[in-house]
């Protein structure tokens, strides 16, 4: 299996999140983020480190993934965006690029 860097301002993998989610029991991405940095610092690789988060909470068991109650949904609907400047924010707006 090949590592692939997903954020390479803070060195984080593929690998790394697939871990956070199946052993450090991670499932929103804003944690994610708060224990691995990634797209916490230029915001380049939000949308791909969100993708890979997604895959890999779509791996776990259905009784393991977020979302089982609305109070979770409720929660994850406010998850961080790439909005249109590369940042990644949680109102969700676009923001101008310039």
């Amino acid at each position: 299996c090949i590592t692939m860097y997903i954020c390479s301002c803070r060195a984080v993998t593929d690998g790394a999140i697939r871990k956070a989610v199946k052993e450090g029991g991670i499932r929103r991405f804003r944690d994610l983020a708060r224990s691995t940095g990634v797209s916490t610092q230029c915001g380049i690789c939000a949308k791909h480190a969100k993708e890979e988060f997604d895959k890999a909470i779509a791996s776990l068991p259905p009784e393991e993934r977020a979302g089982n109650s609305l109070a979770e949904s409720a929660e994850l609907a406010d998850e961080p965006k790439a909005c249109a400047a590369g940042c990644v924010c949680t109102c969700g707006k676009k923001l101008d690029a310039e």
